[in-house]
């Protein structure tokens, strides 16, 4: 037997102990039942009026502090699922945050999933994998000549299967091995495989085009997505909406409300609602608007939006989860003066609704580690004002 299996059963075994332990009963205790995304944690909190927090370290991070190649996590199903389980490990043994500790691992293969189903490479390095920058639709052409990617046979798509066969082979029946999903937004995938100086050309000389172009990406994800749901056996369920591409100044409040939500809208109709809408850039202005989608669970507030702002927009349904600079705000310095007023601050804004503190994309550069001890003290105080 390859020795990486028998790693793998120890690790199981491992997180198995973790997950019955009191420790995981806590942190259990602050959300509702499962988690509503599968790339990181993403929860909804279980009261209202009580501010959770979840700190989470990026993947290329993980690699360093664990001992693992982000080229063959994403080559390797078997290094995938070493890597998957001792990132699960390190964090809780680690970061005792409220993230508790589960037995759902995604076959996850890169921010540009969604590109590279259409084609657009990804390039694996020990940094993390990254996008080729070349676009891939690159004259306005007719759209009804645009076919939608095949399934089992375009792009990445015979590396996510042999990936996720790979996963599902090596780990034990009780944990879940969860198939890549196409997350990103019709306006995002636009975005990639157009790129984003023809996309605002389209949208000035041919705006009907340009419409026409979101709404192709939007029938691409909704054909693409149910034929992921055939081939697990699973319902049609709530999607999630991953928007980076959506931010301001880039994107109006004019351009999101006539070209862009009317595309995230026909998922939400033909999917059933919306878990969680996210972007890490400036919303602001467009709070208003996302707040409008039926069935909205969550929604993200970035470090680069207005809290206020984002509390007097989104109903007393949905959970903002606030994120932090994970510089600025955690590893710059470990002043607990400073930590302490900004998770105050938060924590005051949000004090009547259900409210997320996330503390996430935090890189790990220095040899001594000086992020992760700064990371430990930040949770300490976190868990002082929150808990």
């Amino acid at each position: 037997m390859d020795p990486r299996v028998t790693e793998i059963k120890r690790l199981q075994d491992h997180i198995r102990r973790l997950y019955e332990s009191v420790e995981n009963k806590r942190r259990l205790s602050y959300w509702e039942e499962s988690a509503i995304s599968n790339d990181y944690w993403h929860g909804i909190p279980k009261n209202s009026g009580k501010m959770n927090f979840v700190v989470e370290l990026e993947r290329a991070a993980y690699a360093e502090v664990t001992g693992f190649s982000m080229v063959e996590f994403y080559n390797d199903p078997v290094e995938m699922a070493l890597a998957n389980l001792k990132m699960s490990i390190y964090k809780f043994e680690n970061f005792r945050d409220m993230t508790p500790i589960g037995k759902s691992f995604a076959c996850y293969l890169g921010a540009g999933f969604e590109k590279a189903i259409f084609g657009g490479a990804e390039i694996y390095t020990n940094e993390d994998a990254w996008l080729a920058r070349e676009d891939i639709i690159r004259e306005r052409v007719p759209l009804s000549g645009l076919k939608a990617p095949d399934f089992y046979e375009d792009g990445i798509m015979p590396h996510a299967h042999r990936m996720y066969e790979g996963l599902v082979k090596v780990m034990d029946d009780d944990f879940t091995v969860v198939f890549p999903q196409w997350s990103r937004s019709p306006f995002g995938v636009a975005w990639h495989i157009r790129g984003i100086g023809n996309l605002l050309m389209d949208l000035a000389d041919d705006a009907e085009w340009f419409a026409g172009f979101l709404d192709y990406t939007a029938r691409c994800r909704i054909e693409w997505t149910d034929r992921r749901a055939e081939f697990l056996g699973i319902p049609t369920q709530p999607c999630n909406i991953y928007n980076d591409e959506v931010t301001c100044p880039v994107v109006s409040p004019e351009v999101y409300e006539k070209y862009i939500l009317p595309t995230e809208l026909k998922l939400v109709s033909h999917f059933g609602g919306i878990n969680y809408w996210h972007s890490c850039g400036d919303t602001t202005p467009l709070m208003r608007l996302i707040n409008t989608i039926p069935g909205l669970n969550m929604a993200t507030s970035s470090a680069w939006s207005d809290p206020v702002v984002a509390n007097a927009s989104y109903s007393g349904t949905v959970t903002v989860e606030q994120q932090l600079h994970p510089y600025d705000d955690i590893v710059a310095s470990d002043d607990p003066v400073k930590y302490r007023e900004k998770i105050r601050s938060l924590r005051d804004v949000f004090k009547n609704r259900k409210s997320i503190l996330h503390a996430a994309g935090i890189q790990v550069s220095t040899r001594d580690r000086t992020e992760i001890k700064r990371i430990k003290k930040w949770i300490e105080i976190a868990g002082e004002e929150l808990s």
